[in-house]
């Protein structure tokens, strides 16, 4: 039987001790999309510093297959990509704590 990705939307905030998942998406440009178009309300007053947008399969306890790492840039007002950040380098699955 295949198993479908599906796309989660996670927020982080600055200090690292609050993560959400606040959303997931059958695919890669509804996420991104919705990311974009409700950037404002996923920011939250400057609370959540980081998005990531993870593609995993249904299961537990799953890995994600891959990840795609943003940062609020208050110039652009957007989330824009970044690479992970250092301190996130020893964990991944950032869905499953939301």
């Amino acid at each position: 039987m295949k198993k479908d990705s599906i796309y989660t939307i996670t927020i982080i905030d600055k200090k690292v001790k609050s993560i959400k998942t606040v959303g997931f998406f059958y695919n890669f440009s509804e996420a991104f999309n919705s990311m974009n178009d409700f950037c404002y309300e996923l920011y939250d007053n400057g609370d959540y510093k980081y998005l990531v947008i993870e593609e995993v399969i249904p299961g537990i306890y799953v890995y994600p297959k891959g990840s795609y790492w943003y940062e609020w840039n208050n110039t652009e007002e957007a989330y824009i990509p970044i690479e992970r950040p250092f301190k996130f380098n020893k964990f991944s699955g950032y869905s499953m704590m939301g």
